[in-house]
Order: structure tokens, then sequence, then C-alpha cells
């Protein structure tokens, strides 16, 4: 077998790649270092908290601890899984009654556990806790019921190996969270809400001869509104238009003012001299 010296780079290449690769293998028996990475998030904090928490500051507390609270399922009832190098899941989160729940929290409303009634349940049976459980007055339940692709649009041009190209593409998400009273089974409030979801993605590339071969170098970027979040911040938003409504306390409004401005696109003009 012979080895061209056109074959030596790539080998090269190959070798120095390994050798890269290397520095991140460990022994079986070894812990590898943890990579380095952003510091977890603790305060993130949108308008959506803000007004959760102003519902707390502002609504006196007979109000808020005159209704218990308990939320249930918000169940994913789309229908729609992706496939990934490890298996299949969900489009959507399947976590958002916990979300729900601690939005209400935040708000500073009396929240029961209606989440897992497994320890209630073994705690009664064992008669440490015999009617102890505390009845919830209105319950949250509700269900993610619409996720809609939309064709996007793109264009792509090329010209003599140079080529670039715009890519948009949106996603409808839709839920619905209704409000319970448990005691007549009166359903109360209903909060149906939708937000597109809008990615974008550009590229570039450039293809070129140099003898007999031919060397491509290619750009992609894009950005997507992260859909996990984005449903969190829906549900949030539910939950406070809800207590707002019940506890007839809309003076917080003003901490989501700002997100429902139109906004105008066009350019301004310069005064003129």
């Amino acid at each position: 077998m012979y080895v061209t010296r056109r074959s030596i780079p790539s080998a090269a290449s190959l070798v120095a790649l390994l050798a890269t690769s290397a520095c991140s293998v460990a022994l079986r028996e070894e812990n590898i270092p943890n990579p380095p990475g952003p510091p977890i998030v603790s305060n993130l904090v949108t308008p959506f908290d803000e007004a959760l928490q102003c519902l707390a500051e502002t609504t006196p507390k007979e109000v808020r601890r005159k209704m218990i609270f308990g939320v249930g399922e918000i169940a994913d009832l789309t229908g729609k899984e992706q496939v990934t190098d490890g298996g299949s899941g969900k489009f959507v989160s399947q976590g958002l009654g916990d979300v729900l729940q601690s939005a209400l929290v935040q708000a500073g409303a009396l929240v029961v556990n209606r989440r897992d009634m497994r320890v209630l349940v073994f705690d009664r049976d064992r008669a440490k806790l015999p009617h102890g459980i505390v009845p919830t007055t209105h319950h949250f339940t509700g269900s993610i019921n619409r996720l809609d692709f939309f064709p996007g649009g793109s264009v792509q041009v090329g010209v003599d190996g140079i080529g670039g190209g715009v890519r948009q593409y949106r996603v409808m998400v839709g839920m619905n969270i209704a409000l319970t009273d448990t005691r007549t089974g009166e359903v109360q409030k209903v909060q149906a809400l939708d937000k597109q979801i809008v990615g974008d993605e550009i590229k570039a590339g450039v293809g070129r001869f140099f003898g007999s071969s031919l060397v491509e170098v290619g750009m992609n970027g894009g950005s997507r509104e992260p859909l996990q979040f984005v449903s969190a911040q829906m549900v949030k938003l539910a939950g406070y238009n809800t207590l707002a409504d019940v506890w007839k306390n809309h003076g917080c409004d003003k901490h989501l003012e700002e997100l429902y401005k139109p906004r105008d696109l066009a350019p301004k003009q310069k005064p003129a001299a």
C-alpha cells in the first residue's frame, strides 16, 4: 500500500482530531472533569413573574386566603412527538401543571397539593392524617390542544458557487386553562391562549475549485423562541388572569402592558431642518 503526498494532510488532521478528543476521555474507573458552562439560573424574572408578585403584595391576605386552590393535570392533547438520536419524545412540556402551581404560590394564593395524592392517601390509610386533608374550593385543569406547524417561507440564491438563503418557520401553540368550583362543579373561569413561535435561519456558502480540488465553506445561523419556556409563560399568564379576575385586582396589569403594545416597525423619519 502506497501513501501519497496528497493523503498526508488528511491523515495528520485525523490524528490531531483523535488527540483532541482523547483529552476528554477518561478511564472507566475515573470521573471526567465537568465541562465549562454558564451557571444555573435561579433568578430569571419575566414580566409575568412581576405581575404575580404584585398580586401577592397588593391583594389583601383575607381575600387571598378565602379560596383554596388545587391544580390538576394540564394534559398534552396535541399528539405531536419528535424523534431524536436518543429516541422519541413530546414536543411540549408534560409538567406545566407544576408551573401553574408554582405561579399560584408566587401570587400568594392558598394552594393545597393535588399534584401527587399518593403521600396523602398513604398517610390517611396509616391513620397518621385522619380526616385532616383540607378540601379545595377551586381546582385548575387544562390542556395544550393546538400545536400547528405553519409552512415557512424561504429564499435561496446562488451564483458562480456563491450562495445564501433565508428561511422562516412558525409554530402555533394553544392551550385552555379552566377554574372549577369544586363545591358545585361550575366552571367559573376559562383562559384560552395562543402563541406563535417564530424561528429564523440564515445560511451562506462559497464553493471554489483550486486546481482539481473543490473547497466549500458554509456558515449557518438561526434563532427560535424556546417552545417549553414560552409554554410555561403562557401558563403563568393564565394563572395571573384568573386570579386577577376572582380577586378583583387588576392593578398589576401594568407589568404586562409593555408586552402588548403595538410596535411601530416603520423607519423613523428625521425631522426636517
